[in-house]
């Protein structure tokens, strides 16, 4: 059902809670503000046959939020520093628990 799609959007992969991350770590890290973008493409949502569909107009929209989440994984998450970081979190853990 289309319900499932704003959550977890396994079709397409444009869902809120990827909107919700870019937003907040391209901001948090100031390399660009994609919140217009994403609120443009949430604006011009429809559902079709129970499917979430987008209009031709937003193409270049949805372009850019692919194109922020590919810079994203290839400068911050996959970072050597922030890797390091997560080996030492997950440490831890095991330690604790």
């Amino acid at each position: 059902a289309w319900i499932y799609e704003l959550v977890a959007n396994e079709r397409n992969s444009l869902d809120v809670d990827k909107f919700d991350y870019l937003m907040r770590d391209s901001r948090a890290l100031g390399i660009g503000d994609i919140r217009m973008r994403i609120k443009r493409i949430m604006h011009n949502m429809e559902v079709h046959e129970n499917q979430i569909c987008f209009p031709e107009k937003v193409a270049f929209d949805i372009y850019q939020v692919f194109q922020m989440r590919y810079s994203l994984h290839k400068s911050v998450y996959t970072h050597k520093t922030a890797r390091a970081i997560d080996c030492m979190i997950i440490d831890a853990m095991l330690k604790v628990f």
